[in-house]
C-alpha cells in the first residue's frame, strides 16, 4: 500500500488570506523533537522557544496529539562594542537532553551563546488568605487586632491546587566563537556536547561551562588560502567519540576524539565524485555546499542536504553515496533569479524517519517532502493553512512532480515569501510523527 502523509495539526497559523501581519521575529528559525518523542521545541527569530507536549487522545489513541506547554525568553537582542557588530536574538539551533528530576533540559543557541535551559512543572497549593481585618483609615492590616474576638478567627483553607511552570537559564556557554555558531550536538553519553561555527569546532562539558576546547580548527594563517567552510557539526549517535563535519566543499569528514586533542586529519572523508558530464558554472560551489548533516538512529547511515540534492551514505563506504534524491530536479533554469534574490543561500534540513525507512526534508511553495529509502514512494504535500483547508484545491502528490511543477510554474515573488519556505523540519525518534515549520506556523504531519 502506498503511503500517505496526512496533516494532524497547526500552531500559529495565520489564515487564508496571506498572514497579514507577520513580523520577521516570529518567523521559526529552529524545529526540534525530544528523543522520547513526546515533546516538540520550536524556536523564532525573536529568540523565544515554544515547547508542545504529547497528550493523550482517547478519541484516536493511536494518533499523537501536541498541545501548548510553555514559552519562554532564550536570547535577548545584543551588541558587540570591540567589533562594532549587533548580535541577534534568532535561535539558530535547539539539542534536547534527558530529563533529570522530571525537569526537561535543552540547549538553545543564537550566533555566539549557547544556554542550558531547566524547565520544570510542579503543582502548587494555593491557601486562602489570612483573615484582613480593616483599619479605621480603611486600609486593611493582616496583623490581628489586640481587642478581636476569636470568634471572627479563621483558618486558612486550601483552594486548589495548580500546575505552575517554570523554565531558567542554569548556565550559559560564551566567549568562544568568533564567527556565528552553525550547529549544536550533544554526545550520546550527555557528558559533553559540539558547538561549531565557519571554522572551528569547540567541545564543551555540560557541567562546567567556563570554557570550551577547541577540537578542530579550519582557519588558514592565511585566509586568502581559506578554500572550505564548514557548515554542520553532528556527534555520532552511538559512539561519543566520534564526530562529523560537512562543509562547504560537499565533503563530510569523520574526526576520533580519541586519535588527538585537536583533530588536524580526519578518520575517514567522504565525498562526491566529480561529474564530469555536468557543466560547471558560477553557482556550481554555492549549490553544492552542504546544508544539513544527519545520522540515522542506529548511527550506520547518514544523510546531507544541499541546494539540489539529498544523499544518502553508508558509514562504511566513503567513496560514493549510497543514494542521490534530486529534490530541485528543473532549478537551474532560474539559479540566476534565485542567486538575485539571495535565495540560493538558503539553508533545508533534513532528518531520517523513526525506522531510516524514509528522509524528509523541505522545499520552496510550502512544500513538505518525504523520500522513501526502499519502496521509492516520494510524497510532497503543502504546508499550509491553505492545503489544510482546502481552499487551494491541491492533493498530494509524488514529490518530483509537486515541486518541479512549483518552480516552474511559481513567480519569484512566490518562491522569495518567507512563510513559504520549508527550511526547518525534524522527524520524531519514536513515531513517524513530523514537525514543519511555515513561516510562523508549526505543522504536524504523520504517515
Amino acid at each position: 500500500m502506498r503511503p500517505k502523509l496526512q496533516f494532524a495539526q497547526a500552531f500559529g497559523e495565520r489564515g487564508v488570506d496571506g498572514g497579514l501581519g507577520i513580523q520577521d521575529v516570529d518567523l521559526i528559525s529552529a524545529v526540534q523533537f525530544s528523543d522520547t518523542g513526546d515533546m516538540v521545541a520550536t524556536g523564532d527569530k525573536g529568540g523565544r522557544v515554544v515547547l508542545l507536549r504529547a497528550v493523550e487522545d482517547n478519541a484516536h489513541p493511536k494518533q499523537v496529539e501536541f498541545r501548548f506547554w510553555t514559552q519562554f525568553q532564550s536570547h535577548e537582542p545584543e551588541f558587540d562594542y570591540l567589533k562594532s557588530m549587533e548580535i541577534e536574538e534568532k535561535i539558530n539551533r535547539i539539542c534536547w537532553l534527558d530529563q533529570t528530576g522530571g525537569a526537561c533540559r535543552l540547549l538553545t543557541t543564537n550566533d555566539k551563546t549557547i544556554k542550558l535551559f531547566k524547565v520544570d512543572e510542579r503543582n502548587v497549593t494555593r491557601v486562602q488568605t489570612m483573615d484582613h481585618f480593616q483599619g479605621r483609615n480603611g486600609i486593611s492590616n493582616a496583623a490581628v487586632p489586640v481587642r478581636s474576638s476569636p470568634s471572627k478567627l479563621t483558618i486558612p483553607r486550601i483552594q486548589g491546587r495548580e500546575a505552575i511552570i517554570s523554565s531558567s537559564c542554569t548556565r550559559s556557554f560564551a566567549n568562544a566563537h568568533t564567527y556565528h555558531i552553525n550547529s549544536v550536538s550533544v554526545s550520546s553519553d550527555e557528558e559533553t556536547f559540539l558547538s561549531a561555527d565557519d571554522l572551528r569546532v569547540n567541545l564543551w562539558h555540560l557541567e562546567k561551562g567556563e570554557r570550551g576546547f577547541n577540537v578542530l580548527d579550519l582557519k588558514p594563517e592565511n585566509m586568502e588560502d581559506l578554500n572550505e567552510v564548514i557548515t554542520c557539526a553532528q556527534f555520532h549517535p552511538e559512539h561519543c567519540n566520534l564526530f562529523a563535519i560537512s562543509t562547504s566543499r560537499a565533503v563530510v569528514k569523520l574526526n576520533d576524539l580519541r586519535a588527538s586533542a585537536l583533530c588536524e586529519g580526519s578518520a575517514k572523508e567522504f565525498t562526491v565524485p566529480d561529474d564530469v558530464s555536468r557543466n560547471q558554472s558560477f553557482f556550481s560551489e554555492i549549490v553544492a555546499s552542504i546544508a544539513d548533516l544527519k545520522f540515522s538512529q542506529d548511527g550506520k547511515y547518514f544523510c546531507t542536504r544541499d541546494y539540489e540534492t539529498l544523499r544518502i551514505w553508508d558509514m562504511r563506504k566513503e567513496t560514493e553515496p549510497l543514494k542521490i534524491i534530486p529534490v530541485f530536479e528543473q532549478i537551474n533554469s532560474r539559479l540566476v533569479e534565485l542567486y538575485e534574490n539571495e535565495c540560493i543561500f538558503d539553508r533545508f534540513q533534513c532528518a531520517f524517519s523513526n525506522d531510516g525507512s524514509s528522509v524528509v526534508t523541505g522545499s520552496y511553495n510550502g512544500l513538505f517532502c518525504s523520500f522513501s529509502l526502499e519502496r521509492g514512494d516520494d510524497l510532497a504535500v503543502e504546508a499550509s493553512v491553505d492545503f489544510v483547508s482546502g481552499a487551494n484545491g491541491k492533493h498530494l502528490l509524488s514529490a518530483p512532480d509537486l515541486v518541479n511543477a512549483s518552480i516552474l510554474e511559481s513567480g519569484m515573488p512566490e518562491l522569495v515569501e518567507p512563510v513559504k519556505r520549508i527550511m526547518h523540519v525534524d522527524a520524531s525518534p519514536t513515531e513517524k510523527v513530523y514537525a514543519v515549520a511555515a513561516g510562523p506556523s508549526l505543522y504536524i504531519f504523520h504517515s
